[in-house]
């Protein structure tokens, strides 16, 4: 009967959690930006800003440059220019947000007088018109390092952990070579920055296998659940590459800036199609999961260590 749960499991939290997040997508919150310095900006901008929340958050913003820059480093999901009538957008941070914030700004437009004109300032590639190629590839190498590092902890007695770091490294290189291969040669879904998108597709596998060992090595088998829970079942909704995180339920925005799989799947979007601007909020976050992980699997062989030593002392007491 036990087995029965992790099925059991899935079958509740998978449709539960992804329906949740993704059935109605409504924007919350979601920045846009009015461009001008002057008072006519300014003053539309106020206006806006009442209109349009909670859906969106009106802000304004001295110049195109700066609105483009904030666009490239997704602070902003849209820039409109009142002087032109000119919606600026990057259609490579979420083909759904750029709709929805073209879907808002038209009738902006049209009580101004002028017809919308949107610019794409980052448009996807041919290759990858949805921009969620990046998905599966990040997602295998999330997977790859968590069924690793479970089958060496569950399935594998006896393994020392020189070997099981080992074997760990040695998949997240092949696990980057693999999804490379199959996504810029094979399919030719990805280009560019080949170099870097290997080190975050093996950066997220011994992240995801340093994170479930620690945790198999001290709670058991029912890190299993845990790592489903935190790589997949929010992990995925919270990363903003189906939906955007401005349109899923706040439970998934506010994870967005703390969990693994957000952290690697949004590092490899802001690498490929933005040129890393802004992943400098990404990489701290790996960063502290393969520390977190790293620091469970210490505290296990602590505990190891100190098993022997307990039961002799008892031993010895009698």
């Amino acid at each position: 009967m036990v087995a029965l749960v992790f099925p059991l499991f899935m079958a509740l939290a998978l449709p539960g959690a992804y329906l949740y997040a993704f059935h109605e997508p409504q924007p919350h919150d979601m920045p846009v930006e009015i461009i001008g310095a002057d008072h006519e900006s300014a003053q539309l901008a106020s206006g806006l800003a009442t209109k349009m929340a909670p859906s969106f958050r009106v802000s304004t913003v001295a110049d195109t440059d700066t609105a483009r820059r904030h666009l490239v480093d997704m602070h902003s999901r849209g820039a409109f220019d009142p002087a032109t009538g000119t919606l600026y957008v990057a259609s490579a941070g979420s083909p759904l947000a750029e709709a929805t914030v073209r879907t808002a700004f038209a009738p902006v437009a049209r009580q101004l007088g002028t017809e919308l004109a949107v610019r794409d300032v980052v448009p996807l590639p041919e290759s990858d018109r949805l921009g969620i190629s990046l998905l599966f590839v990040g997602l295998a190498a999330i997977l790859a390092g968590f069924v690793t590092a479970t089958v060496l902890n569950v399935a594998v007695s006896g393994l020392s952990l020189r070997t099981e770091l080992a074997i760990l490294g040695l998949v997240a290189l092949v696990a980057a070579v693999i999804t490379t291969f199959i996504a810029y040669s094979a399919y030719g879904a990805l280009s560019g920055h080949l170099l870097e998108v290997a080190l975050l597709v093996a950066s997220g596998t011994i992240c995801a296998g340093l994170m479930q060992s620690g945790g198999v090595k001290l709670i058991g088998p029912g890190m299993t659940v845990v790592g489903v829970l935190v790589l997949v079942i929010l992990g995925i909704p919270a990363s903003g590459i189906a939906v955007p995180v401005e349109m899923v339920p706040s439970l998934f925005a506010h994870l967005h800036s703390w969990l693994p799989t957000s952290a690697v799947l949004d590092g490899l979007r802001r690498t490929l199609y933005f040129g890393g601007g802004g992943i400098d909020a990404d990489l701290p976050i790996i960063g502290l999961w393969i520390a977190l992980g790293a620091g469970a699997i210490w505290l296990s062989t602590l505990r190891s260590t100190n098993a022997p030593a307990a039961v002799a002392e008892e031993e010895g007491s009698r």
